[in-house]
C-alpha cells in the first residue's frame, strides 16, 4: 500500500513475511555457508522491489516512510573462539551471530534498496527516508548504511555517510529480550550505527513530521499487568531534513 499525506510524507507499506519471500535461512544461521548473501535471494521479491524503488525515486513528498515487519539495520556480533556468540546475546542473533529473520538474512535485497537511496547507476539520491519497523518487541534507533564498520563510508560520531534512519517500535504487551545491560553495551560497541536500544520496556512511538524535521518519541508505560499506571517520555530523536541521520532532541539526546 502507498499512503500520501499532502506534501509532507508518503508511506510505503511492505509485506516482508509472506509474498515472494524465500524461506528463512537455517536456524541457527551459519554465516559461513553464505546463504544470506546469495544474490537472487528474495525478502520482498522483484514485484515489490520494483514498486518500492520506483516509488522512492518519483515521490515528491518531503519524507519517504517505509513500513515493514523485520529489522532493516545490521546486527553484528562476532563469534568467540568456539564459533558461537556469547550466550547472553544469542536471543538476538543465535549462536552463529546472524539473525536470519531480518534484512540481515537477505543482504542482496537490502543493498538494492540502499543503492536506490544512494543514487547508484546514474540515479538521483533519495533523501529523507525513514524506515519504521516492528517484530522484535523492543526499541531500536539506527542510522542506515551498507557497512556501519567501514570508516570510509560512514562516520558513527556525526552520522556522515548515513543513507536513512530506522525507528523500531516497542511492544504493547509482548515480552522483550532478557539481555543484561552489560551485554547490550558490548553489542553497541560492535554496532556504532545503533543509537538507542531498550529491550524491556513496553509502550509506543510518537512520530511527528514537518517540512524541517522528523521526530520520534519513545513513550513507556509503568505497568501492563493492571489498569491505570503512568506513562513517561523516555527518549526523543530527530532527523533534520536532507541529513539522513539520527540526532537527539534538546534535553533528551542520544
Amino acid at each position: 500500500r502507498r499512503l500520501r499525506d499532502g506534501n509532507t510524507l508518503e508511506l510505503f507499506m511492505l509485506d516482508t513475511r509472506v509474498f515472494d519471500r524465500d524461506l528463512e535461512a537455517s536456524t541457527p544461521v551459519n554465516p559461513a555457508d553464505g546463504t544470506a548473501r546469495v544474490e537472487d535471494r528474495k525478502l520482498i521479491g522483484k514485484q515489490q522491489m520494483d514498486w518500492l524503488t520506483a516509488g522512492l525515486k518519483t515521490s515528491t513528498a518531503t519524507w519517504k516512510l517505509i513500513g515493514n515487519q523485520v529489522v532493516f539495520h545490521q546486527w553484528t556480533v562476532k563469534p568467540g573462539p568456539d564459533g558461537k556468540v556469547p550466550a547472553q546475546l544469542q536471543s538476538l542473533v543465535g549462536p552463529s551471530g546472524l539473525n536470519g529473520d531480518a534484512w540481515d538474512g537477505y543482504v542482496a535485497e537490502r543493498k538494492r534498496v540502499t543503492a536506490v537511496l544512494r543514487g547508484d547507476n546514474g540515479g538521483k539520491k533519495v533523501n529523507n527516508t525513514v524506515i519504521l519497523t516492528g517484530d522484535v518487541h523492543s526499541s531500536w534507533v539506527a542510522d542506515i548504511t551498507d557497512d556501519p564498520n567501514d570508516p570510509t563510508a560512514y562516520n558513527p560520531v556525526n552520522g556522515d555517510g548515513a543513507l536513512a534512519v530506522e525507528f523500531v517500535g516497542p511492544s504493547v504487551t509482548s515480552p522483550g529480550l532478557p539481555i543484561p545491560q552489560q551485554a547490550v553495551d558490548a553489542f553497541r560497541l560492535l554496532n556504532p550505527h545503533i543509537k538507542y536500544i531498550n529491550l524491556q520496556e513496553h509502550g509506543y512511538m510518537l512520530l511527528t513530521f514537518t517540512a524541517q524535521q522528523a521526530a520520534c518519541e519513545y513513550w513507556y508505560v509503568s505497568t501492563i499487568a493492571e489498569k491505570g499506571g503512568t506513562e513517561r517520555l523516555a527518549k526523543s530523536f530527530s532527523v533534520a531534513v536532507n541529513t539522513n541521520r539520527v540526532a537527539g532532541l534538546p534535553g533528551l539526546s542520544v
